[in-house]
């Protein structure tokens, strides 16, 4: 948008004139500015608080003056815009004839065209005045209208601009049978999730991308508001199949909204001059069916959620102090078209200027045609595209570095309607819908995360930070093979313990000595009782967990909430008890040894130690980063699963061993 004054016309931009009729994208139905935005404030005001209209019509000077608000405008002609009520409250409202008008130019009569109480014919734009034929039977024998409003809108009218918008930023449609959305099936309307009051500020959620209203984030019911409390009849989800920490580290909207039916846009590309949204690769256009699955962001919340991955690219000019200052897109326009001839569209799922030879032709027409333009102290045209920015060196060749500039900000989109039901969620076939080799979940995220993840998640050897961002994801990919791989490893460990205990000497009890605290005998057999006890409480939760036995945790607990905090309080009371007999030990019976204690077997220090540091770490979960959280996962399972195999063979083999010595004993 232009500035209120200007020294010179290479300043101006976009006026509150052209800015109504800017931005359509005719091919997925987005009309300009001004269709969507409904009027009156700076549709009808100018920046001084005038109308525009009134004031060009007593100063029709200001016209031809470098005023942001009136610079080669037509208010005086044109009317303003409006408030217009009816766009959201009137059933039946006929949007395409307001934004026709709004084209035409037609701004004071885009409100009678929309309502359908008149036809409208006539265009300013063409130096016409409009005239209207009002349809008669609409009004009352003394000329007024009575409109048969509603004051929650239609879903119908809400599409008018969130239909074409949110397809574009995330594949949404509504009513529709290829991108269905079970709330649509259940004839849930969107004012029944975002309402408003009477000041029409409308509860939203929480958008990546929020430019207007952050303070409104937040205010509508979210999934688990509504399903907990089974608002308006929603059911209350078990998700017995559904391991308790997903929950903590996934959105709804993943598993709910595993795929879209239409494409949004991948990106925009400015590089003619023109606005052109390109679609995803398959589809021939946007909102063109086609089966595609969202890409994951971390939200602020450290949990996952699906995005459109939005990718625009920009043409800048970097200033001396640094600065990208955004080129105009009839500044654009003016140096494409010196070069257009050179340019041939390849994929419709690309930018027009992709490859270097194409940004270095593109950079050169840009230098040539901003010669001499007193918008810049020096011109140095820059492309930013996917975090890079290219631009000609002081000896005049193309170089690319890191986009540290705000072009660089991830376009995330938030993907959280077309929701399908339960049975065609992800989870539903099992763990391998997430967890396979196909599976986009995880290697989107890591993708988004990592620079270049693509080329990293290709290292084989682990050797640096590419092979681990791709050992990560091969381990949850295949993450379902540990249900059958480590208890494996519990029978081979078990195995070998019991051949190890059946190859050992049988070593003679110490003696204690003639004087013995029995007291603190008594203590250490009590320790050595709540440890054990200790230990069975961990192994059987931690069993739970493992199997993802949603089932067993509801039967003893309260929630699978609870059954992990008790879970590690268990934990710390299992360690406390270990160290507390370890002290008693070696102060009052220094010389026996103190592998009793923990467990009794050999390297029980290392596999404690071992249990307690990733334990530990999985306590404040929200401290560390998912990476490490993950490995931290897997470690404490695997190490739970060798104790308790040492363990159990330890104690098979000692009541083997004494039955097999009492049936001795009797022969």
């Amino acid at each position: 948008m232009a500035k209120k004054n200007n020294v010179f016309a290479e300043q101006i931009d976009l006026t509150s004139f052209t800015w109504i009729t800017a931005g359509a994208s005719p091919d997925v139905g987005k009309p300009g500015c001004g269709g969507c935005h409904p009027g009156g404030g700076g549709l009808e005001y100018d920046r001084d608080g005038f109308r525009y209209d009134e004031r060009l019509r007593k100063n029709p000077e200001l016209a031809a003056s470098l005023d942001g608000d009136y610079f080669q405008s037509k208010w005086d002609k044109s009317g303003v815009v409006e408030a217009d009520c009816l766009i959201c409250h009137l059933p039946g409202y006929a949007f395409k004839e307001r934004v026709k008008n709004l084209d035409m130019l037609n701004f004071r009569w885009a409100i009678v065209a929309g309502s359908g109480v008149g036809l409208v014919n006539g265009s300013v734009k063409a130096g016409e005045k409009p005239k209207v034929v009002y349809n008669k039977r609409f009004f009352n024998d003394d000329g007024k209208i009575v409109f048969s409003l509603e004051a929650e809108p239609n879903s119908e009218n809400c599409l008018f601009c969130h239909g074409p918008a949110d397809m574009l930023k995330r594949g949404f449609s509504w009513n529709d049978h290829g991108n269905h959305d079970i709330h649509n099936a259940r004839n849930i309307k969107c004012s029944y999730c975002h309402p408003g009051n009477k000041e029409h500020q409308l509860a939203k959620g929480n958008e990546n991308l929020s430019t207007v209203r952050n303070d409104l984030d937040g205010t509508m019911r979210t999934c688990k508001q509504c399903h907990d409390s089974g608002y308006m009849g929603a059911p209350k989800p078990e998700h017995r199949k559904v391991r308790p920490n997903h929950l903590e580290k996934l959105g709804c909207e993943v598993c709910h909204i595993p795929q879209l039916g239409r494409s949004s846009a991948l990106g925009l590309d400015v590089s003619t001059g023109k606005v052109r949204l390109y679609s995803r690769s398959g589809a021939k256009k946007v909102g063109g069916e086609l089966i595609w699955f969202p890409e994951m962001s971390m939200g602020a919340d450290r949990k996952l959620y699906p995005v459109n991955a939005f990718r625009p690219n920009l043409f800048t000019s970097k200033e001396v102090d640094g600065v990208y200052v955004p080129l105009f897109a009839r500044e654009v326009e003016q140096a494409f078209k010196t070069v257009s001839t050179q340019f041939k569209q390849e994929a419709l799922s690309e930018p027009l200027v992709s490859t270097t030879g194409e940004i270095t032709v593109m950079l050169k027409a840009l230098t040539a045609t901003l010669k001499d333009n007193p918008r810049f102290q020096r011109v140095l045209p820059c492309y930013h595209r996917d975090g890079v920015v290219y631009h000609f060196d002081t000896a005049g060749k193309l170089t690319m570095e890191k986009d540290t500039s705000w072009a660089a900000e991830p376009n995330n989109f938030n993907v959280s309607h077309n929701v399908a039901p339960t049975r065609m969620a992800l989870g539903s076939n099992g763990c391998s819908d997430c967890h396979a080799e196909r599976a986009a979940i995880f290697s989107s995220w890591l993708n988004g995360k990592h620079e270049e993840g693509k080329q990293r998640l290709l290292a084989r050897f682990f050797v640096d930070e590419d092979s681990r961002v791709y050992y990560l994801d091969q381990l949850h990919k295949y993450n379902a093979a540990k249900t059958y791989l480590i208890p494996m490893l519990f029978v081979a460990i078990f195995t070998l313990i019991l051949f190890r205990e059946s190859q050992a000497k049988v070593m003679p009890m110490p003696m204690l000595g003639p004087v013995l605290p029995s007291r603190m005998l008594l203590v250490v057999a009590l320790l050595l009782l709540v440890r054990n006890v200790g230990f069975l409480f961990l192994a059987c939760t931690g069993l739970f967990f493992f199997f993802n036995k949603i089932n067993l945790i509801q039967i003893f607990f309260a929630s699978p909430e609870t059954a992990v905090t008790l879970h590690w309080n268990g934990g710390i009371v299992f360690v406390a008890s270990i160290l507390a007999c370890i002290v008693i030990r070696r102060l009052f019976f220094p010389k026996i040894n103190t592998a009793i204690c923990h467990l009794g077997v050999s390297g029980g220090k290392i596999l404690i130690a071992m249990m307690v540091l990733t334990g530990t770490g999985m306590i404040f979960r929200n401290q560390l980063t998912p990476e490490l959280l993950y490995v931290c996962s897997l470690v404490h399972t695997v190490t739970a699963f060798v104790l308790m195999a040492v363990y159990a063979a330890k104690i098979y083999y000692g009541i083997s061993r004494k039955l097999y010595s009492l049936q001795g004993s009797e022969e």
